[in-house]
């Protein structure tokens, strides 16, 4: 995916997101999510189980 593909991520390929995931699993996310983060993410209805994986691989890369 570039960046200036207009896709949205519901669009995208399986291969294209499991491997952001598996990114994310491994290495943890680029910084710890924000108010704004969490707030978006509740208005689109993301599950509050991803919501928690999301914070506590957050956590894990801010102790690594």
């Amino acid at each position: 995916m570039s960046g200036g593909d207009a896709t949205e991520p519901w669009q995208w390929p399986e291969p294209h997101w499991r491997s952001i995931v598996n990114h994310v699993r491994a290495n943890g996310l680029a910084r710890p999510l924000t108010s704004d983060d969490l707030i978006r993410m509740q208005q689109s209805h993301v599950s509050p189980g991803v919501v928690q994986a999301m914070q506590t691989a957050a956590l894990r890369s801010v102790h690594a």
